[in-house]
C-alpha cells in the first residue's frame, strides 16, 4: 500500500477555551505539544503529523479535501498544506474513484524531502485514501468531545461530524 495513515493515540488535555473560535483553535487547545503523532505513509516513507500544530493548523484543507473527494465525482484541487513541519502542495486529480495525487515536498520532520519528492506521485482509489484519514479525525473528534465541544459551541463540529460518517471504512491499520 502506497499511503496509509497511523492515527496513534494521542492523549488529550482535556481542556476547553471558551475563547476558541475555531476548529483549529480548539484542536490547539485539546492536544498537547508532546503527545503522539499520527503518521503518514507516502510510498513507504514516513511522515509525522502533529496533532496539536499540524493537524491544528491543516484541518480546514483536510475537511475540504475530503468533502470534495466524498462529494464530487470528479475534479482537480492544489493544496499548499501550510504548516512549517508539513510543507508541501498536493495536487489532487480524481474521476470516479481514481485518485492521482502529484506531490511537492519542501520540509517535513525528519528531513526527508529528498525521498519524498523522488516518489513525488501516488495513484489509489478515492475510497481508499479517504478511509485513512477517518481514525486520526476520529481521534480529534472524541478529544473535542471529552474536553467540552460540540456543534453548540464550535460550529465546524458538524462538517468534522458529517465528514466522519461519510467516510465509510477505516484505514487498513484499523479494519
Amino acid at each position: 500500500m502506497n499511503f496509509f495513515i497511523q492515527a496513534g493515540e494521542p492523549r488529550s488535555t482535556h481542556q476547553y477555551d471558551a475563547d476558541d473560535e475555531t476548529l483549529g483553535e480548539a484542536i490547539e487547545t485539546v492536544f498537547p505539544s508532546l503527545t503522539e503523532s499520527a503518521v503518514l505513509v507516502w510510498n513507504y516513507i514516513h511522515v509525522p503529523i502533529g496533532y496539536k500544530y499540524d493537524f491544528g493548523i491543516m484541518c480546514d484543507d483536510i475537511l475540504e479535501m475530503l468533502w470534495n473527494l466524498l462529494k464530487l465525482n470528479e475534479g482537480y484541487m492544489s493544496i499548499v498544506w501550510p504548516s512549517n513541519t508539513f510543507a508541501t502542495t498536493w495536487s489532487l486529480n480524481w474521476q470516479e474513484d481514481q485518485l492521482e495525487i502529484v506531490s511537492s515536498w519542501d520540509t517535513v520532520v525528519g528531513g526527508t524531502e529528498k525521498l519524498l519528492n523522488q516518489q513525488s506521485k501516488i495513484d489509489l482509489p478515492k475510497s481508499t485514501f479517504a478511509s485513512e484519514w477517518k481514525k486520526p479525525l476520529e481521534n480529534i473528534f472524541q478529544a473535542l468531545m471529552e474536553s467540552g465541544y460540540s456543534k453548540d459551541n464550535l460550529t465546524q463540529m458538524t462538517m468534522l461530524e458529517d465528514i466522519i460518517s461519510l467516510i465509510k471504512f477505516t484505514g487498513v491499520l484499523y479494519k
